[in-house]
Formats: C-alpha cells, sequence, structure tokens
C-alpha cells in the first residue's frame, strides 16, 4: 500500500515555506520546503521546538521514519545546520532513519548535508541522502512494513 500524505495528518507552517505530514501507521514522518529559500534559523527552529510533538500526536511510542525534502531549498546557513545537526543528535533515540531529499544542483549544501550525516552516523543514527522524494518514501514505507 502505498503512503498517502493527501489523506495523512497535514500542517502547513504558517509564515514559513514548510509543509509536514505524519503517517502514524507507517511511523512515516515527511517535511517539505515549499519554495526557494535559504533553510535559516526559524526553519530549523521550528523542528526543533514542534517536530517531534507534531509526530507523536500520530506515532505516540517508539521510533518513527523521517524524510525531509529539501530539494527547492537554495543553500541553509551555517547556524541552522549546526543547530539541526545537533538536534537530531539528541534525538536519534526517536529516530528509526532519517533521508534528507536534495536536488543535486546545490553542491555547497550537499556537502554540509553530508558532513553532517557522518557525524550522525558516528552516533548510531541511519541518515541518508537522496534524490526522489516519492521514491524515499516508498523506500521508507517499504522498509517498515
Amino acid at each position: 500500500m502505498p503512503l498517502n500524505f493527501e489523506a495523512a495528518e497535514a500542517r502547513v507552517i504558517e509564515g514559513l515555506p514548510l509543509r509536514v505530514w505524519v503517517d502514524g501507521e507507517q511511523r512515516v514522518a515527511a517535511s517539505q520546503i515549499t519554495r526557494a529559500c535559504r533553510i535559516d534559523d526559524a526553519i530549523a527552529n521550528w523542528y526543533i521546538e514542534h517536530y517531534i510533538d507534531f509526530v507523536r500526536t500520530a506515532v505516540p511510542e517508539g521510533r518513527f521514519y523521517g524524510v525531509h525534502d529539501w530539494s527547492t531549498a537554495e543553500g541553509y546557513t551555517a547556524e541552522a545546520r549546526s543547530k539541526l545537526t545537533q538536534w537530531t543528535m539528541a534525538n536519534r533515540k526517536d529516530f528509526e532513519r532519517v533521508v534528507i531529499v536534495m536536488g543535486a544542483q546545490n553542491a555547497i549544501m550537499r556537502l554540509g548535508v553530508s558532513t553532517a550525516r557522518l557525524a550522525l552516523r558516528a552516533v548510531g543514527l541511519r541518515f541518508d541522502m537522496a534524490e526522489d522524494f516519492a521514491a524515499a518514501l516508498q523506500e521508507l514505507r517499504d522498509e517498515g512494513a
């Protein structure tokens, strides 16, 4: 059964180019940057302050899969990258696996995410990069089935 995020709990984050979904049955949460922008402190702070609580409305306990479509992002600030990496590391017990979807066009951002991936994998988190959002969602769904 394919993931159906149109029917899942969906939320557009007011004031930010961000929307999120969670499929509690599949234990998969997704986010998507909705327009070209830099991932800055405002976006990073939303993840840090609200993401896990949002997911827990549908996945009250246990680990979950996260897939984040950042393919429209033009980059991110060093502060946002540092905050998100530290936050992910601190909350790794909540994640079964994290996948960041990125376009091949942003080599500097890919390098930064690759660096974060090395740090997160070193503490045992399954953290990967992908180029196709739909394929990444399906892969996580198949893995969690």
